[in-house]
């Protein structure tokens, strides 16, 4: 057997497996129970923090942050612009 041969054969054998979450970042994006409960436990408990999957669960709770708020008002009706402020005292430049 040739030394690439070999080679080859290592790195088949000794290839790292990479830890696969079940939940994905867009699963908890759709269910926002799911993730606060995994955020809690991945809160208590440091070792989980490092899983794959507490770490979708953080990315989906950040990506969250980004997003605008609904408005509380109706498009038809906007909200009136308070007045502005009355000066006091006149001029105070002179």
């Amino acid at each position: 057997m040739s030394a690439v041969h070999a080679f080859l054969l290592l790195v088949q054998l000794g290839g790292t497996v990479l830890p696969v979450a079940d939940r994905d970042i867009p699963y908890f994006q759709k269910n926002p129970a799911i993730m606060r409960e995994t955020l809690r436990k991945c809160h208590q408990d440091y070792r989980l923090a490092q899983t794959p999957e507490c770490q979708n669960a953080e990315a989906a709770a950040t990506r969250g942050l980004g997003k605008p708020l609904p408005p509380d008002f109706s498009p038809d009706n906007p909200p009136e612009a308070p007045p502005p402020p009355t000066q006091k005292g006149g001029d105070r430049a002179a």
